[in-house]
């Protein structure tokens, strides 16, 4: 019912710039001044919106008050992917990412972006609970990690109660130095 509106939507700033345009209708739904309505939807709404909601309130059979109500909690039951990536995506990247999103996962999940420039490059994701860091930063990491621990010296355990050390020095080769006065 809401699908022609919801599927057109990719990011939570999107969500919520359609939840202020839900406001603004609802208001405007309301009032007792004639014409203030149509004036919102011609005026104050984007058209695909308006549009979008004349449609689905006539294709469902209910009133345009009671269809923006249901849009309105049937945006507040997608989901969010938190994407931390290394450069502002362009319209263009955040469309071939929501499309891979939906057809890899599913529908009803809007991405909320991130720049940051400290990842070098890649992404990190954080989705359903779960964290997931194909950053070039986490690579590096890991890596240096890995390299730390292999030339650490291994650590001499103490020796066992009861049992005697001996420890061995060996001589030092010292000749005497001739002082001349």
């Amino acid at each position: 019912m809401y699908n022609e509106l919801i599927d057109q939507i990719k990011t939570k700033r999107e969500v919520q710039e359609m939840e202020y345009e839900i406001e603004i209708l609802s208001e405007a739904a309301y009032s007792t001044e004639k014409g203030v309505f149509e004036h919102a939807m011609e005026n104050r709404v984007r058209s695909w919106v308006a549009s979008g909601i004349k449609a689905g309130a006539k294709k469902a059979g209910v009133s345009i008050a009671e269809y923006l109500k249901g849009l309105e909690k049937a945006l507040d039951s997608l989901n969010s992917m938190r994407l931390s990536l290394a450069f502002e995506p362009s319209n263009k990247q955040l469309t071939s990412i929501h499309a891979w999103v939906t057809s890899n996962i599913g529908k009803g999940i809007i991405l909320e972006t991130k720049y940051n420039p400290r990842l070098a490059a890649g992404a990190i994701i954080n989705y359903n609970g779960e964290y997931r860091d194909f950053s070039v930063r986490g690579k590096i990491e890991d890596k240096l990690a890995a390299l730390v621990k292999k030339q650490r010296k291994p650590r001499v355990s103490p020796p066992e109660r009861g049992k005697r050390t001996v420890a061995t020095v060996a001589p030092l080769d010292v000749k005497p130095v001739s002082q001349t006065v």
